[in-house]
């Protein structure tokens, strides 16, 4: 993913797919790791010497390459689909593992009670029943083990906290949002915000629809690990103002269609918010 060469960026982010449908937890245990190759892919750090106190949210900006195969903003999708996936995976992680420490719990306790299989032998002879044997078998196993991983052989077994640190997750935030709001306002430029009615292409309606996704995402982890809503709170008081003026000015939005046939451009009502993100806004 931090490779010079364009094309092999775009194959490790192929790659990339494979594990996260195949074996997600093979790269969520490396978040922090992934997240920032995620931010260098379409940003760059500005020079120390322009920044006075050295603000996280400050010192990453956008990056441009004339020589790229694809536009900056074809690129930034691309990054930015992967990066929702990611945090996706991530997500789905935190539930499962609540969920298998709940099991596991159950394992330990002396008075749990285990549940029996009822067989009937003719319908099993006919192949009408399936007997699972194994409580951790079938196509989704629920694997309540303390089973992890190995972790690099340079990492002496430390464990990447990655997202599931607050103090992680906020940081990320910090660099993360303000990357967002820069590629919305160059999906949505200031000077066509007031025309948004007569339509958005496709392309940056996209590019719209997974920042908000990867706002959401980020919304749900810091539910999940901020049990004092310190980080909810936070997260309210440095970017409502902005959500408010950049996302909800010209809502809703309509993605601009050209038929082929009779060149005729339609306009179709997208509606491109999430739940969770109309929850942060207005509650």
């Amino acid at each position: 993913m931090t490779h010079i060469t364009e094309g092999i960026q775009e194959d490790s982010l192929k790659v990339l797919d494979i594990l996260l449908e195949q074996y997600p937890a093979l790269i969520t245990d490396r978040s922090s790791i992934l997240l920032k190759n995620f931010v260098e892919l379409i940003s760059h750090q500005q020079p120390s010497k322009g920044l006075v106190n050295r603000d996280r949210s400050q010192s990453w900006i956008l990056s441009v390459n004339p020589n790229r195969r694809l536009t900056s903003q074809q690129w930034r999708l691309k990054v930015l689909v992967r990066l929702s996936k990611f945090l996706q995976a991530l997500t789905d992680g935190s539930s499962r593992l609540r969920e298998s420490e709940g099991l596991q719990e159950q394992k330990e306790n002396p008075h749990a009670t285990s549940n029996s299989i009822f067989i009937n032998w003719k319908e099993h002879a006919n192949d009408q029943q399936h007997i699972q044997v194994y409580e951790n078998g079938g196509s989704q196993p629920n694997v309540s083990s303390q089973f992890r991983l190995r972790y690099l052989v340079g990492g002496l077994g430390t464990v990447d906290e990655g997202l599931s640190s607050t103090e992680n997750l906020k940081g990320f935030i910090e660099i993360i949002i303000p990357l967002l709001i820069e590629c919305w306002i160059e999906a949505v430029p200031p000077q066509l915000a007031a025309s948004v009615g007569n339509g958005i292409e496709r392309e940056p309606l996209q590019v719209m629809q997974q920042v908000l996704n990867i706002i959401s995402l980020l919304w749900k982890l810091s539910k999940q690990h901020d049990e004092t809503h310190k980080l909810e709170s936070w997260l309210r008081k440095n970017y409502l103002i902005d959500f408010k003026h950049h996302f909800m000015s010209n809502f809703p939005y309509a993605l601009k269609e050209i038929t082929k046939q009779k060149r005729k451009e339609t306009n179709k009502r997208y509606l491109i918010f999430t739940e969770n993100l109309i929850q942060m806004i207005f509650n």
